[in-house]
C-alpha cells in the first residue's frame, strides 16, 4: 500500500487531482488541489517538483480569472525550473501562453 501521509506522495495526489479537474474544466478545484501541492513541495520534497506544479496552477488560475495568482505561479515556475527538467520547460511554455491569451482575451471582454 502507498504510504498518503508521507508529503511527496500527498503533493503527487493532489497533483494529479489538479489536472484531472482542470480537464474536466472546474479550475477552482484545480487550483485549490495544485496550491496544495505545491505548499507540500515547498517544504523541502522534491522542490524540483516546484516548476512543473506551479505552472499548471498558473493555467488553473488563468482559467478562474485570477490574473495575479496566475502571474504570481508563472513567476514562481520560471524561478524554479532547472535546466535539466524538460518536462517543466515544456509544461511552463504551454501554460505561459495558455495564460497570457486566456488574460488577454478576459482583459479585451471588459474594454468594450
Amino acid at each position: 500500500p502507498v504510504d498518503v501521509t508521507d508529503d511527496e506522495v500527498r503533493a503527487l495526489v493532489e497533483a494529479t487531482r489538479g489536472g484531472v479537474a482542470l480537464l474536466r474544466g472546474d479550475a477552482t478545484a484545480a487550483a485549490r488541489a495544485l496550491a496544495d501541492a505545491v505548499s507540500l513541495v515547498e517544504s523541502g520534497h522534491r522542490p524540483w517538483r516546484l516548476s512543473a506544479f506551479a505552472a499548471v496552477r498558473a493555467e488553473a488560475f488563468a482559467l478562474t480569472g485570477d490574473a495575479s495568482g496566475a502571474r504570481a505561479s508563472l513567476v514562481q515556475a520560471r524561478t524554479a525550473l532547472r535546466p535539466n527538467d524538460p518536462m517543466a520547460k515544456s509544461a511552463l511554455l504551454r501554460v505561459t501562453e495558455y495564460a497570457l491569451q486566456k488574460l488577454t482575451a478576459q482583459l479585451s471582454v471588459g474594454v468594450h
